[in-house]
């Protein structure tokens, strides 16, 4: 159609030139109009048809990436049901940690998941960074041989983090922030991950919010929402893709940057992956909740978020910054 409109109008312009230099005298201004008309109509149509095939290459690519996405969340719930019928292997020992402060009331809730493991081999540290809400004392009345209590200096969460990691015992270890919660199969799915993979440092698992709509900043949607994000360094280095609640190492030498408050998971992730890539583990690792108070998303300022970021993509980028697990 286009080609042929072209070719038509072109034969037509041919025409009108040869009237006019036959006749000088009588220039063509009618079939000069109509032409010119013609010819605009058939650009905005031209125009029209490339914004269309745009608009499809980009509901195509939309929709590529919602079957990628299906695909994944498929493979991790046909992964959660196997991991229900199989008997856990205790011969891992998995370090996990919780820093806390003033969240008496939904800390129970989260080390109730760490006791609901199915792989029950693990040691949790809880370092309760400061509280004045009564967390201490949650802490005493809670009967658990493998939970260690420890002290931290109020210093923020990236150095509580820090007093456990220096008392981890595991052959792994994985994070569970204190408003979230496990999945029962969590531990059981790192276990078998890191045993079918000996030479893997790094992996990250899947993640369930509670509400689409409030995670991204909006009102509440009733959507529950999957996520896994597939690893991309450099998109990392552009963006926080990090949620340490989902991420699993093996225990070694790296460690949080305490003078960073909003930003220390991401340049810790960075750290642990100069060497290598981590791996996709096909599982839930953390049920996510949006409506805890104090949560470190709203309470930390954008300039300061700004700042912290520029840093960590500078040590990334800087060979000397970076750290090995």
């Amino acid at each position: 159609g286009l080609r042929r409109s072209l070719t038509s109008l072109e034969r037509r312009a041919a025409t009108a030139r040869a009237h006019h230099l036959e006749r000088w005298d009588l220039a063509p201004q009618p079939q000069l109009d109509e032409l010119r008309a013609e010819l605009a109509a058939l650009a905005e149509a031209h125009h029209r048809t490339h914004l269309e095939l745009a608009d499809a290459k980009d509901a195509i690519a939309r929709l590529e990436g919602e079957v990628v996405d299906l695909g994944r969340e498929a493979q991790i719930v046909r992964t959660m049901a196997w991991l229900r019928q199989q008997q856990p292997s205790d011969d891992t020992l998995i370090s996990v940690v919780i820093p806390t402060r003033n969240r008496s009331g939904v800390l129970g809730r989260a080390i109730d998941s760490v006791r609901n493991q199915t792989h029950t081999r693990w040691e949790l540290l809880v370092v309760d960074d400061g509280s004045t809400d009564g967390t201490s004392e949650l802490l005493a009345r809670i009967d658990e041989p493998r939970l260690r209590r420890f002290v931290g200096r109020g210093q923020g969460v990236a150095a509580a983090r820090n007093v456990a990691l220096d008392h981890a015992e595991g052959d792994l270890v994985v994070y569970l922030d204190d408003d979230n919660t496990f999945d029962p199969d969590w531990l059981k799915a790192v276990a078998t991950a890191f045993a079918e993979r000996p030479d893997a440092t790094v992996g990250f698992g899947a993640r369930l919010v509670d509400d689409f709509g409030r995670h991204h900043g909006g009102r509440y949607s009733g959507e529950v929402w999957m996520q896994q994000i597939p690893w991309d360094r450099d998109a990392v280095q552009d963006f926080n893709r990090v949620d340490m609640n989902v991420l699993a190492h093996r225990r070694g030498a790296a460690r949080f940057d305490p003078e960073l408050s909003f930003y220390a998971d991401c340049d810790l992730l960075l750290a642990l992956t100069v060497d290598e890539d981590p791996f996709e583990i096909s599982a839930i690792a953390a049920h996510y909740t949006t409506t805890a108070p104090n949560r470190l998303t709203t309470d930390v300022r954008q300039e300061q978020q700004r700042a912290e970021y520029e840093l960590i993509r500078d040590k990334s980028r800087t060979p000397a910054g970076s750290g090995q697990a």
